[in-house]
C-alpha cells in the first residue's frame, strides 16, 4: 500500500489522467452536485460515479472546495472516514473491508490530496 499526500496541480493532474486513462470509474463521495459539464451518474444524494475519460480540469471546477472522496472501485455502502487522521494498519484494514484499491481524500480547503493506493 502507498500513502502519499499531493498539494501541486500538477500532481494532482497527473494522478487524475493516469485514473482516466486506466479506465477507472470513480466513485466520489460529496455534498456538491457536479453541473452538466461533468458526465456523470447519480447514485444517492452524496454519492457521484464519474467513467472516464475524465479531465482535471473538468473535476477541479465541481470539487474545488473540497471535503470529498474519491474510491475505486465503487462501493456505495463505504463510509467515507478522515483519512488524514487515520494510521496505515486502520487505512488498509478498512480498505480490505470495502474491498477498495483506491481512495482519494481531499481536504477541506482541496490544497492536499491523500492518495491511498493498492500497490
Amino acid at each position: 500500500m502507498q500513502i502519499r499526500i499531493l498539494k501541486r496541480d500538477a500532481e494532482k493532474q497527473t494522478l487524475i489522467r493516469r485514473l482516466s486513462d486506466e479506465g477507472r470509474t470513480l466513485m466520489f463521495f460529496s455534498e456538491e452536485e457536479p453541473g452538466d459539464e461533468v458526465p456523470h451518474e447519480r447514485v444517492s444524494e452524496s454519492i457521484t460515479v464519474v467513467h472516464p475519460p475524465y479531465e482535471y480540469e473538468t473535476l477541479a471546477k465541481w470539487l474545488y472546495l473540497g471535503n470529498w472522496q474519491a474510491i475505486f472501485p465503487g462501493n456505495k455502502d463505504y463510509q467515507p472516514f478522515n483519512t488524514f487522521k487515520s494510521r496505515a494498519s486502520d487505512l488498509e484494514k478498512r480498505m480490505k473491508e470495502a474491498k477498495l484499491t483506491l481512495i482519494v481524500d481531499s481536504f477541506h480547503d482541496d490544497i492536499e490530496w491523500n492518495v491511498i493506493e493498492e500497490t
